[in-house]
């Protein structure tokens, strides 16, 4: 049995519903009232998504769950675990039953005559069945999971290899491909780690980058510069040296030019001074020619250490791939180094020969310089070949790094074949579809057995003989009947005619005598299903209102549990009494067989409704009639008006309804309400104020209604104008009124 429905969230009219701890648990027999827009039929359509073992198409985002009486809860998740469950409500009706005339109603199947054998091979066969389809859901499970596992590995590792190498895109599907292509030999396509990584860094490589230009650069032998600079300081300039000029370079190098200044000149360019006679002469007699050409001779060698020094500006260290980097940089840390070492020798070379320059008169010695033009060349060498590499890595990027990226993606479908054992576990699936083949053969084989059977048991006649007896009990008569098509189908017929433009009474009787006899068919134990019915009598007369409830009664008193939901107050009474004579739950509170419940559209905080289960009110229990429980309701808040009045919400829809029945009673004529509305309230404006507060605050199924919730002082008035009325109109009837309801004149 159902115990109770935890909670309902996002289907209709339920939302956040969870259920009172203080409520009832669900008996065998339970009686739901509400008003129309309560949510009864949303109630009954959550119980039919058991049935149906599928979503409402209306609320597919919806969410729900119910408890069994062994304290298992089953959601919207599980509705396979559902006992069995049968729901009449207007989804049943629409789509079982077809109004149009060319329509036909699906047949119901009964059981035949008692066929001893035949039972007994049936009873074999399912037997055998319910074995044999255990066992396929096992395997099927058994594969499921198998099938599961192996996808989600999968596309865990596509994944994991299209984030960790940067394409797009990589599915399951390419990496299925690249285990197909490792399948024969999956060592084969494993990278040492040397190699792994080398491609790893060419695939994790995020640009591609310029070409470099080599380095055009000869370095010559240092020596080379030694003998014509030891022969040039082993020489001596013999002319008339003027000791002052000899001692002095920069006086000498300032007579020099002085000389060339004033050639042919008498005077001082200086300090306009005649100049003493044979001064130039004795000047150049200090500047020999010999002197002048060791002077030249030396700029001359001078120039060309000047011209083989290195100032070669070496690529930056970023401009090259990620994987050369390394090599290079500790490649030009030493050529820079030799090269700052190979310029200060001829630095050296140098200041020998300035120095020279300044001693031309004495012989110098020269200590030869340590030339590194091998190393440096060669090291210039492997840094172009480096460059070389980084060039070609350029030319040949996109080749290179699809090259690579293929590799990798062999190497990790290699790796995974291997650690996850990945074919072994194709076959073990492969063996369990081939069982699963087998089982289902068999199974087929098996239900072929039961369909001949069942053929042989079955007789479409009796459905119709079924469904025309209860048609009967509904109408009283043989109106509407049901007749057998030659293609075993259902056509409704209203004496030997077709039946056409039936009444919404009519199809409400049709379609409660179609679900009553599904009931009794073939593929329904009554003894274990729940049934639930939605508002049997929304569309009958009351001359069917007992038909309905005797057939309820007598049909369904046997099944495992019953839920009947309703809007008319004398049904209501009608089933209240029919499950008090069950058993009076007073008499055996711990073990009820009945329970009772109200069910209210109640407005929330966000402005909108929402469904909720409560206990039946006391003064339901305690009236036969509509109008006694009305009057109640309002003559206790006419009484004691309170805030919290926990009926304040309803107090519009209340009035109203009493006013109707009030009314109608005393003024028995084809008139509406607002029309009627003076004989009782006299005051003109009181009897606007009653209009406005019933006609505007009961029409509670719309928005504006709950976001324009009438003032407590104006349900007081309203309330004191109309009990007032009553009172002096009718002072008699209020009295036996008030007497009824235990209230006070």
């Amino acid at each position: 049995m159902i115990k109770k429905l935890n909670k309902a969230d996002q289907f209709g009219i339920f939302q956040k519903y969870s259920w009172d701890n203080n409520l009832s648990d669900f008996a065998e027999y339970n009686l739901i009232y509400g008003w129309n827009y309560s949510g009864k039929t949303i109630l009954s359509r959550i119980f039919r998504c058991f049935e149906l073992n599928e979503i409402h198409k209306d609320y597919l985002d919806g969410s729900f769950e119910i408890e069994d009486a062994d304290g298992k809860k089953i959601d919207q998740n599980k509705l396979e675990q559902s006992p069995a469950i049968r729901v009449f409500n207007s989804d049943f009706i629409k789509e079982n039953l077809k109004w149009d005339e060319d329509e036909e109603i699906e047949p119901i199947f009964m059981l035949g005559e008692e066929n001893i054998e035949l039972q007994a091979n049936l009873k074999e066969n399912k037997d055998m069945l319910e074995s044999k389809s255990n066992e396929i859901a096992q395997i099927t499970q058994t594969i499921s999971e198998a099938k599961k596992s192996i996808s989600q590995k999968l596309t865990q590792k596509a994944g994991d290899i299209r984030g960790l190498l940067n394409i797009h895109p990589y599915t399951k599907s390419h990496f299925e491909r690249n285990i197909e292509a490792v399948k024969d030999n999956p060592q084969d396509f494993s990278l040492v780690p040397n190699d792994f990584q080398t491609n790893l860094q060419k695939v994790s490589s995020t640009e591609k980058k310029d070409t470099i230009q080599e380095i055009s650069l000869t370095v010559n032998n240092l020596e080379d510069f030694s003998e014509p600079i030891e022969q040039l300081l082993s020489k001596t300039v013999v002319a008339q040296v003027l000791e002052k000029l000899k001692e002095n370079k920069d006086l000498s190098d300032w007579v020099k030019r002085g000389i060339e200044l004033h050639k042919e000149k008498t005077t001082c360019e200086f300090c306009g001074n005649e100049l003493p006679s044979g001064l130039i002469e004795n000047l150049n007699k200090h500047f020999s020619e010999d002197y002048e050409s060791l002077i030249q001779e030396s700029d001359k060698i001078i120039n060309a250490i000047e011209r083989n020094k290195i100032s070669t500006s070496l690529p930056d260290e970023a401009k090259f791939y990620k994987e050369l980097q390394q090599d290079y940089k500790t490649l030009k840390n030493s050529v820079e180094k030799e090269i700052k070492i190979y310029n200060q020798e001829l630095d050296n070379l140098k200041t020998v020969l300035e120095n020279k320059k300044s001693n031309a008169f004495n012989a110098l010695t020269l200590s030869k310089p340590n030339s590194n033009h091998d190393k440096l060349n060669t090291e210039i060498e492997k840094i172009n070949q480096i460059i070389q590499k980084h060039n070609r890595k350029s030319e040949n990027y996109d080749g290179e790094k699809e090259e690579a990226v293929a590799k990798l993606c062999l190497h990790y479908a290699s790796d995974f074949v291997i650690k996850e054992k990945y074919f072994e576990a194709l076959q073990e699936l492969t063996d369990k579809e081939t069982e699963l083949a087998s089982r289902q053969s068999e199974q087929k084989g098996i239900e072929k057995d039961i369909i001949k059977i069942e053929a042989q048991l079955s007789e479409t006649v009796k459905g119709a003989e079924k469904f025309n007896a209860y048609l009967k009990l509904y109408f009283g008569r043989a109106d509407v009947v049901i007749k057998v098509t030659p293609e075993n189908k259902f056509k409704l017929y209203r004496s030997e005619i077709e039946a056409k433009n039936l009444s919404e009474g009519e199809k409400t009787a049709i379609a409660f005598s179609y679900f009553t006899a599904k009931l009794d068919d073939k593929d329904t134990s009554l003894n274990d299903t729940v049934v639930f019915i939605d508002d049997p009598i929304s569309s009958l007369d009351s001359n069917h209102l007992f038909n309905t409830y005797s057939f309820i009664k007598t049909k369904l008193d046997n099944c495992k549990q019953i839920f009947i939901s309703t809007h008319n107050f004398e049904f209501l009474n009608l089933i209240k009494d029919w499950f008090k004579d069950v058993q009076n739950p007073e008499k055996n509170k711990n073990n009820p067989k009945w329970s009772c419940y109200l069910i209210e559209r109640i407005p929330n905080n966000t402005g909108n409704f929402s469904s909720q289960l409560g206990p039946l009110p006391e003064q339901i229990f305690k009236f036969k009639s509509e109008y006694h429980f009305l009057f109640s309701i309002i003559y206790q808040f006419y009484s004691a008006p309170e805030k919290n009045f926990k009926d304040l919400y309803n107090l519009p829809n209340l009035v109203r309804r009493y006013l109707e029945a009030f009314l109608g009673f005393k003024i028995p004529k084809s008139a509406g309400l607002n029309k009627k509305l003076p004989a009782l309230v006299d005051n003109e404006v009181h009897r606007e104020r009653v209009w406005k507060f019933i006609n505007q605050y009961s029409h509670n199924s719309s928005l504006p209604r709950s976001l324009n919730f009438p003032e407590f002082d104006e349900c007081a008035k309203v309330i004191e104008i109309v009990v007032d009325a009553v009172k002096s109109k009718d002072p008699e009837h209020f009295d036996i009124l008030v007497e009824e309801t235990n209230g006070k004149n």
